[in-house]
Order: structure tokens, then C-alpha cells, then sequence
């Protein structure tokens, strides 16, 4: 058995305002990476957020040479 906690990325369902007990604010509507609590298993079975992958970051500009 494994003491690491679980950790799972998730979103709120749209429209809904999810306050994150360990902060206080709002769950970001983008998602967020989070230990998956008692608190978080719950408002997953109610439908309030669910576990999904976080969006790809956008691949960083290539430098262009410049003209002297």
C-alpha cells in the first residue's frame, strides 16, 4: 500500500463555481492538478467537476534570425 497521494487534474462543470477547501477560491475553470480527497471523490459522484487532462501548453515561438 502506497502512502503517496493520488493526484488527479480536474475541472469545474461549466457554470458552476467549486470553492477549493484547502484555499478557499475558486477551482480555476481551466482545471487544476489536485490531491484526490474524500472532498474531491465527493464532488466528482455529484457531477460538480470532472477528472480530465489538462489542455497541451502551446508550443513556444521559434526564435527568427534577425537582420542586421
Amino acid at each position: 500500500m502506497s502512502n503517496n497521494p493520488q493526484t488527479v487534474f480536474l475541472t469545474p462543470r461549466p457554470g458552476l463555481l467549486v470553492l477549493n477547501p484547502d484555499t478557499g477560491k475558486p477551482l480555476a475553470p481551466d482545471g487544476e492538478h489536485l490531491v484526490k480527497t474524500v472532498y474531491w471523490r465527493r464532488r466528482i459522484r455529484e457531477g460538480a467537476v470532472s477528472e480530465s487532462k489538462p489542455a497541451a501548453a502551446p508550443a513556444a515561438p521559434v526564435p527568427q534570425p534577425q537582420e542586421f
